[in-house]
């Protein structure tokens, strides 16, 4: 699957979560709309992200460039696409569903605050 057609099926379901989860009236749900237009925050944003790290089993990073209140569906469409290929090309694992997500070596990451932290 290319990029534009992951980034296609991720507006999809976009539009479906964005409806169905977070109540916006479908008709305001278009590849332009950004999530200001839309009414979403931050903390919103970031549920949308979650739910997507869930069904796809790939951890997000933290701060994903370029997704800010300004970003279009469409926009958000393709960077999160591009991060999934990336997942999917071997350059990162994702995590067996169920489980969390783990290093490149199969340890899990520290807690924050852990002294693990420093190896």
């Amino acid at each position: 699957m290319t990029i534009q057609s992951q980034s296609q099926s991720l507006e999809d379901r976009l539009t479906a979560l964005l409806r169905d989860h977070f109540e916006v009236e479908e008709e305001r749900i278009l590849p332009e709309a950004t999530f200001e237009d839309l009414e979403l925050d931050s903390l919103a944003m970031m549920e949308l992200l979650v739910v997507i790290e869930d069904e796809e089993g790939v951890r997000m990073p933290e701060d994903i460039p370029g997704i800010r209140p300004q970003t279009t569906l469409a926009e958000t469409a393709r960077i999160i696409a591009r991060i999934l290929a990336e997942h999917r090309d071997g350059s990162a694992a994702p995590a067996p569903a169920g489980q969390p997500p783990t290093e490149h070596d199969g340890t899990p990451p520290p807690l924050a605050g852990s002294t693990d932290a420093v190896r």
